[in-house]
C-alpha cells in the first residue's frame, strides 16, 4: 500500500497546488521577480546587485517566460512543480530516519501544509530552494554514513548548496546548520570513544571552502555595489517568533497564534519526541510496530537546521548599519518545512509505538487540521481588480511618446506587470513631502519630454501630498483629457497636444460577443470571476459603427432565473456621440457595476446590452461571477425569494417595480401636509435609478405653475435605488406634499415612477404611467 499512497499523497500535493492557480493577485514581490525575468541579463545583474535576492531564480524564470508566457499561472507554475516534488523527496529524506510507513505519513504531512502550499503559488524561489535544501541534506546524512569515501557525493553537495547560495542568500542556513550539525556530530564520535572521522572533516572544510570561493564574485559584486542604508525594523519578542514559526511549519499558520496555543504544545511535545531514543533508553518504541529510532546522522540533519534556522532568523533581522537584514517571516523558514514534517511524522510514530490509537488520532486530526487551514488559505483567496481595468485603458488610449507618472510610486513593479510595455515611467517618491516647489520640479521634469501624460494616483499619494501639488502643477501646464478611477487608483490623462482624445481605442476586446445593430456591440473586457458584496465590477464594451446619438449601454448583473439584482445603463460614451462614430473605428465604453453590501452571495450572470431611443433592447451573455459575503472566505448561495409576481398589487410598473399598497391620510388637503405611504415591492433591478413622482391634479389652473397640478413631490423611489432592488424586497416610502388652499371642485392623487435623466415614465400594462391613487372633491 506504501506506493499508491504516496501516489495519491503527490497527486493531491500537485492538486492543492494547482488549484485557483491564476485566482488572487500578483503582488509586489512577485511582480518585482516578472520584472527582473524581463530584464536583459545585463540589467538584471545590476537590478539584482542592489536587491535582496541573488540573481539565478530570475535568470530561470527568464528563460521560463519564453516558453510558458506572461500569464500568472504561467509564471507560478515551475513553483507548483518545485513544490510538488517536494513531496517524494521528504518521503526519501524520511526513509534514512524511518519506516515506510512514518515516511509516507512525513510526505502526506507536507502535502497539505498550508505554508508550503501557499509558497507553492507564488512566483518566487521558496520552493526552489527547499527542493535543494532536502538534496542537501539527503547528501549530508549518505555522507556521514559512509564516512566520506565518495567524492561525488561531495562534489554533488558542493553544486547544491552553490546553486542554492545563488538563489537565495538564506540558504546559507543550509550549509550554516549542517556545518553546525556535522561538528556535533564530530564531537558526538569523539564522545563515544571511536576512531575519528578525519575523512569527513576534512571533507567538508574542503568542500564548504570551495563553495564559499565559488560564491565570492557574487559576493564580492554585492558588497560593493550602492545600495540604501538598511531601514530600522520593528522586532517581535523572540518566544513570539518561535511560536510563529512552530505553527508556521506545522499547519501554515504564523498569524493571531494565540488560539494555537494548545495546539503549539502539541506539536512542541511531537517535535521532541525523536531525540528521546537518542538521549535516554526511557522510551523505546515496542518491537513489530513499524517504527525504529532514527540514527544519528538523521537527527543531526533534521533537528540541526529545524532548530537553528529560527534562532539564525531572528539573529539576522536584529537592526545592524551594515547589510540587509530580512523581516521576521515565516517563508524563510518554509525551508526546512519538510525536516520539521519528518520530525514530526517520528514522535507521531513513536507515540503510536506505545499507545497505537492515540497516534492514529493525533496523525488523522493532524492531516485533517493542515486540510482545513489549508482549505481556508484557497478560498480566501481570488483575484481582484487591482490594475487590469486601469491598464486595458491605457492600452487603449495611450500613444508613443506618453509617460505614466506613479504618484505615489510604492507599488510600481505590480503596475508594471500589468500595463503596456514602452511607456515611460516616472514616479513620485513616498519619502519626501511634496510642497508647490517640488512638485513643480517634478512637473516640468515630466512635461520637458512628454506632451501627454498619464497620472496614476494611488493611497500613498494622500500622505505624501495631502494638498495635491502634483496634481495641481499637472493641471497648470496640461489640460485634462479623460479620467478613470477603480477603487483608491485613479487615472487621468493631462497633455498639450490640442488635437488630443480618448476617441477611437487602439486595443481589440479580451472576448467576443458579437450584438448586431448599429451600433454593434463587438466585444468586452472583464477581469475579474469573482468578487465582494459591497465593491464595483468594472467592465468595458467595444462598438463599431454610427448609431443614434441618444443609443444606451446597459449592464445587468443576474441570478439564474434571469432576474437583474442591480442594472447600469448610461448613454453610451456621451462624450462622443454615437451618431458622430467613423464606420470603421472600434469605441470602448466603460461600465460600472456597484454591487450591495447585502447582495447574497453565489453565482450570478453577466449580459451587456444596447437600448435604442425607441424603447427597444437586446442583450447577449457576458459570463458569470461569483459574489463572495463581505470579508469572508465565501459561503453558499442565499435563497433566491420567490417570484413576487404571483403577489397581490395595485399596479405594476415595468417589469421591475410593485406597488402593493398605498396608505392615504384621513384628512383632507390643506394646513397639514398631505402625506402619502407607498409600499413597493422590486420584481427585479430596474435599468437606471428611478424617481416617483406624486401629483395632486385638478381640472382647473394652477395660477402659480400654469397647469393643472397643484401639488408634487419628486424623490428617489426609497433609500436604495430602484436599479440595485433586489428581487422579493420591500420598500416603504413616504411622500409629504404640501398643499394650500385649493379652489372648488375634483381633483386625484396620481403616482409613478420616472427616469430623471430622460423625463421617461416607467409604463403599466395597460399602457398608463400612473396609477391613481385617491380622488377628492373641494369642499
Amino acid at each position: 500500500m506504501t506506493r499508491p499512497l504516496l501516489i495519491a499523497a503527490v497527486a493531491l500535493a500537485f492538486g492543492l497546488r494547482l488549484y485557483r492557480l491564476g485566482e488572487h493577485n500578483i503582488w509586489w514581490d512577485e511582480a518585482a521577480s516578472v520584472l527582473v525575468a524581463r530584464m536583459s541579463l545585463a540589467d538584471g545583474i545590476q537590478w539584482t546587485v542592489r536587491d535582496v535576492h541573488p540573481p539565478l531564480y530570475f535568470w530561470l524564470l527568464k528563460a521560463w517566460r519564453v516558453i510558458a508566457g506572461e500569464s500568472p499561472e504561467a509564471y507560478r507554475f515551475p513553483a507548483v512543480l518545485l513544490g510538488t516534488l517536494a513531496v517524494p523527496l521528504t518521503y526519501r529524506l524520511a526513509r534514512t530516519a524511518a519506516s515506510p510507513r512514518v515516511s509516507l505519513l512525513a510526505a502526506w504531512l507536507l502535502a497539505v501544509n498550508r505554508l508550503h502550499v501557499e509558497l507553492s503559488q507564488e512566483t518566487r524561489m521558496y520552493t526552489l530552494i527547499t527542493v535543494l535544501a532536502i538534496a542537501a541534506t539527503l547528501l549530508f546524512i549518505s555522507i556521514l554514513a559512509s564516512g566520506g569515501r565518495a567524492w561525488a557525493q561531495w562534489a554533488a553537495y558542493g553544486v547544491i548548496v552553490s546553486v542554492g547560495l545563488h538563489t537565495l542568500y538564506s540558504f546559507g542556513l543550509v550549509p550554516l546548520t549542517l556545518t553546525i550539525g556535522c561538528a556535533g556530530w564530530l564531537l558526538w564520535q569523539h564522545l563515544l570513544r571511536k576512531p575519528p572521522p578525519w575523512r569527513i572533516a576534512i571533507g567538508w572544510c574542503v568542500t564548504n571552502a570551495l563553495v564559499l570561493l565559488s560564491f565570492v564574485p557574487w559576493l564580492t559584486l554585492f558588497l560593493s555595489s550602492v545600495r540604501s542604508p538598511p531601514a530600522a525594523g520593528t522586532v517581535i519578542d523572540l518566544i513570539l517568533w518561535l511560536r510563529a514559526a512552530l505553527t508556521a511549519t506545522a499547519f501554515g499558520i504564523s498569524a493571531h497564534i494565540d488560539p494555537w496555543t494548545p495546539v503549539t504544545v502539541v506539536v512542541l511535545v511531537v517535535l521532541v519526541l525523536p531525540a528521546v531514543p537518542q538521549i535516554t533508553s526511557t522510551w523505546r518504541p515496542a518491537p513489530r510496530r513499524g517504527a525504529r529510532a532514527p540514527t544519528r546522522e538523521a537527527v543531526v540533519a533534521l533537528y540541526a537546521p529545524v532548530v537553528l534556522a529560527p534562532l539564525a532568523i531572528y539573529a539576522m533581522a536584529l537592526p545592524n548599519p551594515v547589510l540587509y537584514g530580512p523581516v521576521l517571516s515565516v517563508r524563510y523558514v518554509t525551508l526546512f518545512t519538510p525536516h520539521a514534517s519528518i520530525l514530526f511524522a517520528l514522535g507521531i510514530a513513536l507515540v503510536a509505538s506505545r499507545l497505537p490509537w492515540v497516534g492514529r488520532v493525533v496523525a488523522l486530526a493532524w492531516i485533517a487540521l493542515s486540510c482545513v487551514t489549508t482549505g481556508q488559505l484557497l478560498e480566501n483567496r481570488w483575484r481582484t481588480d487591482n490594475y487590469e481595468t486601469l491598464a486595458a485603458y491605457l492600452r487603449a488610449y495611450s500613444r508613443p511618446g506618453d509617460a505614466v507618472a506613479l504618484y505615489s510610486d510604492w507599488d510600481w513593479p505590480v503596475f508594471l506587470y500589468h500595463a503596456p510595455s514602452g511607456l515611460a515611467r516616472f514616479g513620485v517618491t513616498t519619502h519626501t513631502r511634496q510642497t508647490e516647489a517640488s512638485a513643480a520640479a517634478l512637473a516640468d521634469e515630466w512635461f520637458a519630454e512628454h506632451d501627454s501624460i498619464w497620472l496614476l494616483t494611488l493611497n500613498g499619494a494622500y500622505d505624501i501630498d495631502p494638498d495635491g501639488n502634483v496634481r495641481r502643477a499637472v493641471e497648470r501646464r496640461a489640460r485634462l483629457i479623460s479620467e478613470i478611477e477603480v477603487d483608491n487608483k485613479r487615472l487621468a490623462l493631462f497633455s498639450r497636444d490640442a488635437d488630443r482624445s480618448v476617441r477611437a481605442a487602439r486595443a481589440t476586446p479580451k472576448y467576443v460577443a458579437p450584438l448586431t445593430g448599429k451600433p454593434a456591440l463587438i466585444g468586452f473586457d472583464r477581469w475579474v470571476n469573482e468578487t465582494s458584496a459591497g465593491e464595483s465590477l468594472h467592465l468595458a464594451s467595444f462598438w463599431q459603427g454610427s448609431g443614434p446619438a441618444d443609443v444606451a449601454s446597459r449592464v445587468s448583473l443576474r441570478d439564474q432565473a434571469g432576474r437583474a439584482y442591480v442594472q447600469a445603463e448610461y448613454t453610451l460614451r456621451p462624450d462622443y456621440p454615437a451618431a458622430d462614430w467613423p464606420s470603421r473605428d472600434l469605441v470602448r465604453a466603460e461600465h460600472i457595476l456597484p454591487l450591495r453590501t447585502n447582495l447574497p452571495p453565489g453565482h450570478y450572470g453577466l449580459t451587456i446590452g444596447r437600448t435604442m431611443s425607441d424603447g427597444s433592447y437586446a442583450e447577449t451573455w457576458a459570463g458569470t461571477v461569483r459574489v463572495r459575503s463581505p470579508g469572508s472566505a465565501g459561503g453558499s448561495s442565499a435563497a433566491i425569494p420567490a417570484s413576487p409576481e404571483s403577489l397581490a398589487s395595485i399596479a405594476i410598473f415595468g417589469d421591475f417595480a410593485m406597488l402593493r399598497s398605498i396608505a392615504l391620510p384621513s384628512h383632507r388637503p390643506g394646513s397639514e401636509p398631505y402625506v402619502v405611504r407607498a409600499h413597493w415591492r422590486a420584481i427585479q433591478a430596474s435599468p437606471r435609478p428611478l424617481t416617483t413622482f406624486v401629483q395632486m391634479i385638478g381640472e382647473g389652473v394652477n395660477p402659480t405653475t400654469g397647469n393643472s397640478v397643484f401639488a408634487q413631490v419628486d424623490v428617489p423611489a426609497a433609500a436604495v435605488p430602484t436599479n440595485m432592488w433586489f428581487p422579493g424586497e420591500d420598500f416603504t416610502s413616504e411622500y409629504a406634499l404640501a398643499v394650500g388652499d385649493l379652489p372648488d371642485g375634483p381633483y386625484r392623487v396620481i403616482i409613478g415612477l420616472y427616469d430623471h435623466t430622460t423625463g421617461r415614465r416607467a409604463r403599466r400594462a395597460d399602457g398608463s404611467d400612473h396609477l391613481i391613487a385617491e380622488r377628492f372633491n373641494v369642499p
